[in-house]
């Protein structure tokens, strides 16, 4: 009875891992739609990009032709950006993965100390990341949304977009067939 129930609760497993790995992966490649035909109107040849992993990203930091601004800073170079995201997010997983290994030790008295500190450690990192990372893509969506001519939602839905990241995914694919600033097939001309 038992193995029967262990051998019912594996298929039960599998298939909705299975599921899930297949929801995903179609998931990725409908919400990168709308960045490469957003792409491919304002004229950019690489838009095939959007399909790639970290070119919906790319794609949204390159098609607008403002100066980026976070603060103090601002530079016209949007590749800096995107390469930003992805030294800092490398840097959070190589410093976080030694204290992550360290979790899977198992827990004795004087080790509990020293575990809590571990978690400590990896919720700073992980904050900090998730604040730079919150920070330019805010203004990486509100850069997009200027682009597309779409100003009365530029406040509220970049700010919307980071605790819930659907919101874009929606204004995507309402954006996704409007003229940019600089017009169809214009992202050469600047």
């Amino acid at each position: 009875m038992i193995m029967s129930m262990m051998v019912h609760f594996s298929i039960i497993h599998e298939v909705l891992y299975n599921f899930l790995k297949i929801f995903l992966f179609v998931w990725y490649i409908v919400t990168a739609i709308p960045y490469f035909v957003m792409g491919k109107k304002a004229g950019y040849r690489h838009a095939w990009i959007a399909f790639i992993p970290l070119g919906k990203i790319y794609i949204a930091l390159k098609l607008p032709h403002r100066e980026f601004r976070i603060f103090r800073f601002h530079t016209k170079q949007r590749l800096y950006l995107f390469t930003t995201l992805i030294v800092v997010g490398i840097v959070f997983h190589v410093i976080s993965f030694p204290f992550k290994v360290l979790l899977f030790f198992p827990s004795q008295s004087p080790i509990d100390d020293i575990l809590s500190f571990i978690i400590l450690c990896i919720s700073i990192i992980a904050f900090i990341y998730y604040c730079i990372y919150a920070v330019i893509t805010r203004r990486m969506n509100y850069d997009l949304l200027k682009t597309y001519k779409m100003d009365k939602y530029t406040t509220w839905a970049p700010i919307a977009n980071i605790f819930c990241p659907s919101v874009m995914v929606v204004f995507s694919f309402i954006i996704m067939n409007r003229e940019p600033e600089y017009g169809f097939g214009g992202f050469y001309e600047e």
